[in-house]
């Protein structure tokens, strides 16, 4: 069964010293060989411990003045807004990078070469993460490197420019690892993924993340450490050893495929099945479609989200033949949203995976019980935001919402004045008191204007059906049962008006309430059957995240891609190949933005 699966905690390094750099020893089959890092601390302890650890040292005893000078006319540079370049390069994040060469006294921070190599080596690691090293002044780096190394005379204005710059990068890392590089708010305004600020000072943490020559490790854990995430950085991998060896090649798309024939389309088939794993069987006779190739087939059509059929058709062919590059950046899109929302996970939580139709319940990082959804279609989408469970309602009434009164109930009352009681709709004014729905002129209001609501009570078409699970949310949206059990059978199940339909919302009951011996699912079935309703308070409010991932993961690492049901990859996708010369974030670019970033990982 297919899953997000972000349970457990693993380090996504795997890497092993050489000298002075670090290098990653990749198994195509199993992840990352190499030593473990140990996990970050949380809270604010964080920031104390690596104090207490490292300490906060000052300059050395008469170190060359001159590139604290020019450090510091290009910090009054960038404080007063007059210049926020250093040698044509645009300079990001600019009251973090002030605090830091502040509390250093504006002298270089980046004296060790150890910590300069293992930043360099972290740039041009971030592609492993869908990142591309570009966006970290990797040409610059190294051109200033270069420059610096060669010198005859230290402490040049070159040394206090490349100092800069590696501060730069360095914070430019840390937000984009942390948060990810897009900012999501500039895609969906009404995202509230937002993550607790902790009153912990940063500075003193990325300080000694540099002095300690951790530079590699502690940008490292900033990434999710989860095992969604690693998967999704291990098949990025995959698929770009296939697209160095060259992909795949195209099948046409009028070829014909018909078991216990043969063809030389099934050579390019089998080739095609094989590369990705889908097929794993040689055969003495490649052009003869046999058994393991219609398995093959079946496989493929099942991650890649295209029914069970064995059939092949010119819609399944046109999957096969999309390049490489195409499935690359589908993952890479992923690790993104995985960066913008994976971070510091409560030991308990719901999880709606919305392309991947599915809800998840997670206790201590696994999962405990899963059901099929169904969700808003691509007209009435089904947002994606953080709240928290706190109460559900057997035998709810149903009020309808704004848009369903817009695009159903007030056309159709509009048409036909018997419609309101036929469907078995009661109005209410604004004091809740009934009113007869023949004396209301439909046709003349609209959701915004209608000073009335429309309630439907318990009942066999009542849309919540028989369980209601309420969580705050500006959207009205809720988790319900539905009358509609039929539509649990379809692969993609995107035609509700935005709402979560639950296939099994009875467990789900049971499960969040967690009182077997008052609250047994005997029991909510035996209340679900008085039709009278009944609010029961959930013993501890539940988190639930509502998320929106193309791609998914099993716990064996097997892939699954999923629709774009929403269009919603190529925005990010475009954002995230777009050079930006500001870290994106507004909470990063305020002075203590960045506390919750990196003093509270787990």
């Amino acid at each position: 069964m297919n899953m997000l699966s972000f349970e457990g905690t693993f380090n996504a390094a795997g890497h092993r010293r050489t000298g002075r750099f670090r290098h990653f020893e990749f198994r195509r089959g199993g992840g990352f060989a190499g030593r473990s890092v140990p996990r970050c601390l949380c809270l604010r302890a964080t920031a104390l411990l690596l104090l207490i650890a490292f300490g906060v040292a000052g300059p050395a005893e008469g170190q060359d003045q001159l590139p604290a000078a020019r450090t510091k006319g290009h910090i009054k540079s960038f404080d007063a807004a007059n210049r926020r370049h250093v040698r044509g390069v645009a300079i990001s994040s600019i009251p973090i990078l002030s605090k830091l060469y502040r509390a250093n006294n504006y002298n270089p921070l980046w004296a060790d070469s150890e910590a300069q190599d293992q930043l360099v080596q972290a740039v041009y690691a971030v592609k492993d993460d869908g990142l591309d090293p570009a966006d970290y002044h990797l040409s610059d780096l190294l051109r200033l490197q270069t420059e610096v190394r060669d010198s005859v005379k230290p402490g040049t204005e070159a040394a206090a420019d490349f100092d800069l710059l590696l501060t730069d990068t360095f914070i430019r890392l840390a937000c984009h690892l942390s948060y990810g590089k897009v900012n999501p708010r500039s895609l969906n305004p009404a995202w509230n993924f937002r993550r607790t600020i902790s009153d912990a000072d940063p500075v003193p943490v990325l300080l000694n993340a540099i002095r300690s020559s951790n530079v590699f490790d502690f940008l490292d854990r900033l990434k999710p450490q989860v095992p969604y995430y690693l998967k999704l950085r291990t098949a990025l991998a995959v698929y770009r050893d296939i697209q160095r060896s060259g992909g795949w090649k195209p099948i046409p798309e009028d070829a014909r495929f018909v078991k216990g024939e043969c063809s030389p389309h099934v050579v390019l088939l089998r080739e095609r099945l094989s590369i990705t794993g889908d097929l794993t069987v040689p055969s003495d006779n490649p052009e003869l479609f046999d058994d393991e190739v219609e398995l093959g087939a079946v496989r493929f059509k099942i991650r890649y989200h295209l029914g069970i059929d064995p059939t092949i058709r010119r819609t399944t062919v046109i999957e096969l033949n999309r390049p490489v590059e195409h499935w690359i950046d589908k993952i890479r899109v992923n690790l993104e949203r995985a960066r913008w929302v994976l971070h510091n996970l409560p030991s308990e939580f719901v999880i709606v995976d919305i392309a991947g139709f599915f809800v998840y319940v997670y206790r201590d990082r696994e999962i405990v019980w899963r059901s099929r959804i169904q969700v808003g279609g691509p007209v009435r989408q089904t947002p994606s935001f953080r709240s928290r469970i706190d109460h559900l309602v057997l035998n709810p009434s149903w009020t309808v919402p704004p848009g369903i009164l817009d695009g159903l109930v007030l056309p159709e009352a509009s048409k036909n004045p018997a419609y309101v009681n036929q469907e078995g709709f009661t109005v209410l004014d604004a004091g809740g008191k009934a009113v007869d729905p023949s004396k209301i002129d439909w046709a003349a209001y609209s959701a915004k204007t209608l000073p009335f609501r429309l309630r439907l009570g318990p009942s066999p078409t009542n849309p919540m059906g028989a369980v209601k699970f309420s969580f705050p949310n500006e959207f009205q949206i809720f988790l319900h049962d539905t009358p509609d059990r039929d539509a649990f059978k379809d692969m993609q199940r995107a035609f509700s008006f935005g709402c979560v339909r639950v296939e099994k919302p009875l467990e789900l009951a049971e499960l969040l309430l967690n009182n077997p011996s008052k609250w047994s699912l005997a029991r909510l079935l035996e209340i679900t059957r008085t039709r009278k309703p009944q609010a029961i308070r959930l013993p501890h409010p539940m988190p639930i995240m509502l998320v929106y991932m193309t791609v998914l993961v099993e716990q064996d690492g097997t892939l699954f891609f999923r629709d774009d049901v929403y269009e919603r990859d190529k925005a990010v996708l475009k954002a995230l190949n777009e050079r930006n010369e500001m870290v994106s974030h507004p909470e990063v670019n305020e002075p203590d933005g960045w506390a919750h970033a990196i003093t509270s990982r787990k």
